[in-house]
């Protein structure tokens, strides 16, 4: 079948109902079709790295006992405290090191928790370490 020149030389006809689409949102239809919704999600899940926890050694935790009894007879001093704790991960196995630095407010024996002057709430057995100007000065 032969085309005439004539019908690729006419003008493109114009709807007169209703405006053309504009061209970016022309070009919007013919964007890739994304088959696997989720999968670029998934793949950065599995690609982040989580730290997992090691449990304090007797010696460790009597220490950290005996701090945390020091820091509890003078929580009305509010001592200055860093401590080092574990947050575990709400998705995978495994959780990050966190450290939480300032003045002690309280620790309450109920919650099981150290809370900082800041707001900061941290579950005391998650606790790695801590330290303070206050233990060095109580060391025998």
């Amino acid at each position: 079948m032969k085309y005439s020149s004539t019908l690729f030389s006419m003008p493109r006809p114009a709807f007169t109902r209703r405006k053309p689409m504009p061209a970016e949102n022309r070009a919007a239809q013919f964007a890739p079709f994304a088959a696997l919704t989720g999968y670029e999600e998934e793949i950065r899940e599995v690609c982040r790295f989580t730290d997992s926890r090691r449990l304090p050694g007797e010696d460790l935790q009597a220490e950290l006992e005996r701090n945390l009894n020091l820091l509890h007879e003078r929580e009305e001093e509010r001592p200055y405290v860093r401590i080092l704790y574990f947050l575990p991960d709400t998705v995978k196995e495994g959780g990050s090191f966190l450290t939480a630095e300032g003045e002690l407010l309280s620790i309450d024996s109920l919650e099981n928790r150290v809370l900082m002057a800041d707001g900061t709430h941290v579950p005391i057995p998650h606790i790695c370490g801590m330290e303070s100007p206050l233990f060095e000065s109580e060391d025998p």
